[in-house]
């Protein structure tokens, strides 16, 4: 299995996309997307030899900011994009390896107490708690969810978790 989990981390100060630090965000694609899309085409060889590979990328409820009731006020834009086009690359890489039996999903493990960056994680459950998401999409049986976005092992949906 490949867990992709690799992230830049929120632009929290930045509430605009017109005010977003574009070095900021150039580092955040280097890593949430083209660092996980380097590192399946890397794996590749691998992961088609395994008898069972998955590929989970570890994104966030931040991602859904973007999409049809997109507003101007967004809450760590550069990240929420950078998320969103995890999303769209997991769609994309599932349809791919569609012939195959690798399974490739993005997983939202929520808020957890690991944000040092934020201070307000008091009440958040543990990394270890806020990892069984990943740990359900790593360990799917054959012929289980492709190109998906989950969290606690259910779809995420428009309206599902609100906006992050």
């Amino acid at each position: 299995m490949l867990i992709n989990n690799a992230t830049r981390g929120p632009d929290f100060g930045t509430r605009s996309a017109l005010d977003v630090d574009l070095d900021w965000a150039r580092s955040a694609f280097a890593v949430d997307v083209f660092g996980c899309w380097g590192f399946v085409q890397a794996l590749l060889p691998l992961l088609r030899r395994a008898p069972a590979a998955r590929i989970v990328n570890v994104s966030s409820a931040a991602a859904r900011q973007i999409g049809p009731k997109l507003t101007a006020d967004l809450r760590a834009p550069a990240y929420a994009l950078a998320k969103y086009t995890l999303n769209v690359l997991t769609t994309a890489l599932a349809a791919a390896l569609a012939d195959t039996p690798i399974l490739v999903n993005a997983v939202d493990p929520g808020s957890f107490t690991s944000h040092p960056e934020r201070g307000d994680d008091g009440g958040d459950p543990s990394a270890a708690e806020a990892a069984k998401g990943v740990i359900w999409a790593a360990t799917l049986e054959a012929g289980g969810p492709t190109g998906g976005f989950f969290r606690d092992g259910e779809p995420v949906s428009e309206g599902a978790l609100g906006r992050s």
